[in-house]
């Protein structure tokens, strides 16, 4: 699948496996060696995959809700970059790279309001959902970013949510 999925891409795609899916450790370097980065959501995650002696520079944290330890413990292990749930992450996030002595690399998690047809508790890119960050709001975000000397917005993220059986959401 991971090779089906770079084919889809492109080699320059990062194609990165959720680790909430399957955290085990032989099943985690399988998908190292095929060549994927990871999906991470919480600082447990971070240690399984440290636990199987992987890299973690090909890691994004993701989740809402990251707490200030897993911040810094991400930070510290050198991650590609954190998705930005909502604004009040910021200062987290900034108070760890001044820590660090380095920018923090960011990608804004946008809510583009899309009724994916999902069941309503995995819905995930509706206004109404604690994921991401509105469109109208998007503009005072990124600013606020840009404006930080401790962070380095480096992307975009959207995510319309798990078990879609149908096109029209991704092209909304």
């Amino acid at each position: 699948r991971i090779a089906a999925v770079r084919r889809a891409f492109g080699d320059e795609a990062l194609v990165c496996y959720a680790v909430k899916a399957n955290s085990n450790l032989g099943l985690l370097r399988r998908v190292h060696q095929r060549g994927a980065g990871f999906d991470l959501v919480s600082g447990g995650e971070l240690e399984r995959l440290r636990a199987a002696g992987l890299p973690t520079r090909s890691a994004v944290f993701a989740g809402v809700g990251k707490e200030s330890w897993e911040i810094e413990a991400a930070v510290a292990a050198g991650i590609l970059f954190f998705n930005v749930e909502s604004p009040h992450e910021l200062p987290l996030l900034a108070a760890a790279g001044q820590r660090a002595g380095q920018r923090v690399p960011v990608a804004l998690r946008l809510n583009p309001d899309v009724d994916a047809g999902t069941h309503a508790y995995i819905s995930t890119a509706k206004k109404d959902n604690k994921f991401g960050v509105a469109l109208e709001r998007a503009g005072e975000v990124v600013a606020a970013i840009v404006a930080n000397p401790w962070l380095r917005l480096c992307g975009y993220h959207v995510h319309l949510g798990s078990q879609l059986r149908r096109v029209e959401p991704y092209v909304q």
